[in-house]
C-alpha cells in the first residue's frame, strides 16, 4: 500500500519563512514507522514540514497527495503542531473523503479525543507506533476492522464514546529496523543536514548531520514533562545495535550525530560500554543528559569518543521552583560537571525555563546568577507551558476545567498555552539578553 507520513509545521501561521531548529535532523519517530512499514512491503513517503522554508503547508501537502495518491495518511502531533495537523487533515478529508487519516505522536496519545471528535481523523495511534500502525494498515488492506487493534483509539460515532485497548510498549528496541532517512521529497532537508556548526569554540566546517536515539523515555519525573509517561518508563537499545547503526551512517557520509534521547546514558553500564564501543569511529556527536547521570569518570571517555557538546536541563537557579519542577540537581555537582566538561573540550549547554507559575524577581535573579557562574558558550531558554500528559497540566485542570476540552487547545491561537503573559516573556527575553548574553558573549536559542 502507499502511505504518506506527515510532520506538520510547528508555527501557527500557514506560510513558513525559515526552517525551525527541529528541522536540522530527521523526525526519527516517523522514520522508524516508515522503516517498519517498508519492511512489511509498503511504499512510504515522509513529508517533514519543519525542514522546509517559504511554503504554505496546506497547499504543498495537497499537491503532493494528488500526485502520490496515498491510501493512508499518518500525521504526527505535538501540542505546538496539532492545529496545523488538523488543518492539513481537514483539507485532505474534504477533497479525498475516502482516504484513511491517522493521528499519532505525543499530543494525540494523551488526548486522542482532540483529534477524533469531529470525524476528520479515522483513528489515533497511541504510544509506540511501529507495530500498531503496521497492523492498522494490514487491517485496512484486507478490509478488516481496526477498532480492536491494541494501541488504536477510535470514536464511536453513535455514542461518542472513545474505544481504546492499551498496548504494551516495545520492550526490545533492537527488533526495529533503523529509521528511514532517505526522504526523496524533502529537498530543502538535505540542504539543512549539511550546515556549518561551531561548538565549543571549534569550527566543525561543513558536516553532514543526522539524529540517532539510543533509548526511549526518561528516568526523571519532571512535573512539566510527559516523557516518562508517554514511553512508560525507560528502554535502551543494545550497545552493539546502536554501534552498528552508527557504522552504517558513517558509511553513508554522516560526520556528526545528534543523539535525541531525553536522557542519554541514564543507564551507566550502557554509557560506559557505548563510549568504548565507538571511540575508534570517525564522527563527532552531541547529546542531552541529566546532571545526575553525568559521571565524572564518564566525561573524559565521552570526549575521547568524539563528544563535543552535552545539553543539560537545568531549568532554574531557584531551589523553590526546582522543587516544584521536581528537578533535584545538586548545585555544586552541576558546577563541577560544567567545569569538567570544559576541561576535556566538551561544550556544556544549559537549558533554562522561565515563566513558572508564581515565579518572582528573586527566582529570576537566582537563575541569572547561576548562568553567570556556569558561563556557558551556548544557552537555550524557554517558557513554561501547559502540555497534555504532564503533572503540571493535571494540576491546572483542577483549577480551570475548561483546559480539558478540545476547544481550548484547538481553537486557542496561543496553543501551546503559556503561564506567563507576552509582556512578561518580552521582559525576560530582554533581561537575559542584557544580563547574560551580552555579559558572557554567548550564543543562544529560544524555544
Amino acid at each position: 500500500m502507499k502511505i504518506l507520513l506527515v510532520n506538520p509545521p510547528s508555527l501557527p501561521d500557514r506560510v513558513r519563512t525559515a526552517p525551525t531548529m527541529s528541522g536540522s535532523v530527521a523526525p526519527l519517530g516517523l522514520g522508524y514507522i516508515a522503516a517498519y512499514l517498508e519492511m512489511n512491503g509498503h511504499s512510504v513517503e515522509i513529508f517533514d514540514f519543519n525542514a522546509k522554508i517559504e511554503i504554505d503547508c496546506v497547499k504543498t501537502i495537497m499537491a503532493f497527495v494528488r500526485t502520490f495518491n496515498p491510501e493512508i495518511i499518518g500525521i504526527s502531533t505535538l501540542t505546538e503542531t496539532v492545529q496545523n495537523a488538523r488543518r492539513i487533515a481537514q483539507n485532505i478529508k474534504k477533497e479525498f473523503p475516502q482516504k484513511i487519516l491517522v493521528a499519532g505522536g505525543i499530543h494525540a496519545s494523551f488526548v486522542p479525543e482532540h483529534l477524533l471528535f469531529d470525524g476528520t481523523f479515522n483513528s489515533v495511534v497511541i504510544g509506540d507506533g511501529e507495530v500498531t500502525f503496521s497492523q492498522l494498515v494490514s487491517c485496512y488492506e484486507h478490509q478488516e476492522s481496526f477498532t480492536s487493534i491494541p494501541g488504536v483509539a477510535t470514536l464511536n460515532p453513535s455514542s461518542g464514546m472513545l474505544h481504546f485497548t492499551p498496548r504494551r510498549p516495545i520492550k526490545n528496541l533492537d527488533c526495529l529496523p533503523y529509521p528511514k532517512r532517505n526522504y526523496n521529497i524533502i529537498k530543502p532537508y538535505r540542504e539543512l543536514t549539511i550546515a556549518k556548526w561551531e561548538i565549543g569554540g571549534r569550527k566543525l566546517g561543513e558536516v553532514k548531520k543526522t539524529g540517532v536515539i539510543t533509548s526511549r523515555g526518561c528516568t526523571g519525573t519532571c512535573s512539566f514533562c510527559s516523557s516518562f509517561r508517554f514511553s512508560n518508563g525507560y528502554r535502551v537499545r543494545s550497545v552493539q545495535n546502536v554501534t552498528n547503526e552508527i557504522i552504517f551512517l558513517i558509511s553513508q557520509g554522516i560526520e556528526y550525530i545528534k543523539f535525541l534521547d531525553d536522557a542519554f546514558g541514564a543507564y551507566k553500564k550502557f554509557a560506559f560500554e557505548f563510549v568504548n564501543s565507538v571511540k575508534s569511529l570517525a564522527f563527532l556527536w552531541e547529546c542531552m543528559m541529566r546532571v545526575e547521570d553525568c559521571d565524572p569518570e564518564l566525561i573524559p571517555l565521552m570526549a575521547s569518543a568524539g563528544c563535543v557538546s552535552i545539553s543539560f536541563g537545568i531549568e532554574t537557579g531557584s531551589q523553590r521552583i526546582a522543587s516544584e519542577m521536581r528537578k533535584f540537581i545538586d548545585r555544586e555537582r552541576l558546577i563541577e560537571t560544567f567545569r569538567t566538561c570544559e576541561n576535556y573540550g566538551i561544550d556544556p549547554k544549559p537549558m533554562m525555563m522561565f515563566g513558572w507559575p508564581g515565579e518572582n524577581d528573586t527566582d529570576v535573579q537566582e537563575s541569572i546568577e547561576l548562568l553567570l557562574i556556569l558561563a556557558p558558550r551556548r544557552l537555550r531558554f524557554s517558557f513554561a507551558q501547559i502540555l497534555p500528559g504532564t503533572t503540571l497540566e493535571r494540576r491546572f485542570i483542577k483549577k480551570k476545567p475548561s483546559l480539558s476540552g478540545w476547544e481550548y487547545w484547538l481553537k486557542n491561537e496561543n496553543s501551546p498555552i503559556y503561564f506567563s503573559q507576552q509582556s512578561y516573556r518580552n521582559y525576560i527575553h530582554k533581561l537575559i539578553m542584557d544580563e547574560v548574553i551580552s555579559v558572557l558573549d554567548c550564543s543562544y536559542a529560544f524555544s
